[in-house]
């Protein structure tokens, strides 16, 4: 009581505090001599006080360490998010193409000849565009060991990551050679072919061996080994969407089953869009909303087609699509870095700056990359570059 060291006045209104203290809801901090302070919950209280230490009071705890509690927490895969609804999708943009394509190829005339002839043309242009994907070059530029390793940031893939689970894929390793990259090659636009054979056989056939409903299964498969053809994530993004893009003529002289034609093979091609993207790896914050933004104005244009022509399962669907192709790549471009200017009084080299910026000498080349100087030794004085 009344001590001079500690203060605090009275005794018995010290202890009244203490206990008051004790008595509190929750946990509070405990300043302990070797531990520190820390958080803690009392589970007992005693008091001892005797007749004979006159202004003496004892006081006896039992804690235990506090902290927040943790229960199980569960996420949304947005991936698996995206595949499920390109699936519904695609169901919805057969349904859709068979109500609109049954009753013309019933009223018999030039419909099958008309649908045959707008699928030939996407048929050629989806050959073409194989073709410049698997390409010895294209495929070289991909490898990720041995001599062909490096080719320079003039001829480098547009993505280290490569499409799962596909053909092309799973070529890719140590043991690489060329020769496997030109069989792996030659495979897949043999594979092209074979479902172009398929989708036209499939409406040359209306009638006699198919149904409407049989022209989007092919079509879909012939857009699914399209993406399988690109090792690149990036670069069957940008197939894709000159895809989506693509129209045979104009547009005013398709007839109506021609125009359905095309409906579907833009819808089958905005699908597999959807699901490069679920396995594109953005480089930064920058590149994740770039390529967010231009897949949506890509959706927004087929939405709007689909809602004038009062087709609304696929109106539903790819609304659905595209809100869950946001929702992927915000959540896996949110905790990059972003792109950055900066600036420097002279010329240096890739290394220095690499070593200066990152604190990595090993990122230099990533530097020359997005710089591009004419020589890694003298990187332009104020470029763009990865904030962290």
């Amino acid at each position: 009581s009344d001590s001079r060291v500690y203060g605090g006045g009275d005794v018995i209104a010290q202890r009244d505090a203490m206990v008051a203290a004790a008595e509190k809801n929750g946990q509070g901090a405990l300043v302990h001599p070797v531990k520190g302070e820390i958080q803690v919950a009392v589970l007992d209280l005693a008091v001892s006080e005797q007749w004979d230490e006159g202004g003496v009071i004892r006081l006896f705890f039992t804690l235990v360490e506090a902290g927040q509690r943790l229960f199980p927490d569960s996420t949304t895969s947005t991936g698996d998010a995206v595949e499920i609804s390109a699936i519904s999708a695609d169901a919805a943009a057969l349904s859709d193409f068979q109500a609109v394509a049954q009753p013309i190829f019933d009223a018999g005339g030039a419909a099958i000849q008309n649908v045959v002839s707008t699928l030939g043309s996407w048929g050629s242009q989806i050959t073409t565009i194989v073709g410049q994907a698997t390409r010895l070059g294209s495929l070289a530029s991909q490898l990720t060991a041995g001599p062909l390793a490096t080719f320079g940031r003039f001829f480098a893939g547009g993505n280290a990551g490569f499409l799962s689970a596909t053909p092309m894929a799973s070529v890719y390793s140590a043991a690489t050679t060329v020769d496997d990259l030109i069989s792996a090659g030659a495979g897949e636009r043999a594979l092209i072919g074979t479902d172009i054979s398929a989708l036209t056989a499939a409406a040359e056939g209306i009638g006699l061996s198919t149904t409407a409903a049989d022209i989007p299964v092919a079509a879909q498969t012939l857009f699914a080994d399209v993406l399988a053809a690109h090792a690149d994530p990036g670069g069957a993004i940008g197939a894709l969407e000159s895809l989506i893009g693509f129209a045979p003529g104009s547009t005013a002289s398709l007839t109506p089953i021609g125009a359905a034609a095309c409906d579907l093979m833009r819808r089958s091609a905005a699908t597999a869009l959807a699901r490069a993207a679920a396995v594109y790896q953005p480089s930064s914050y920058d590149d994740a909303a770039g390529v967010r933004t231009t897949i949506t104005g890509l959706y927004d244009a087929e939405i709007l087609i689909a809602g004038d022509e009062g087709e609304d399962a696929t109106y539903g669907a790819l609304r659905a699509l595209r809100a869950a192709v946001i929702q992927d790549l915000t959540v896996r471009g949110a905790s990059l870095a972003r792109i950055q200017t900066f600036a420097f009084g002279a010329p240096l080299p890739a290394l220095h700056l690499a070593t200066r910026l990152y604190r990595d000498p090993s990122r230099a080349d990533e530097l020359v990359i997005q710089a591009i100087p004419v020589h890694p030794l003298f990187m332009p004085p104020a470029f763009q570059a990865l904030a962290s």
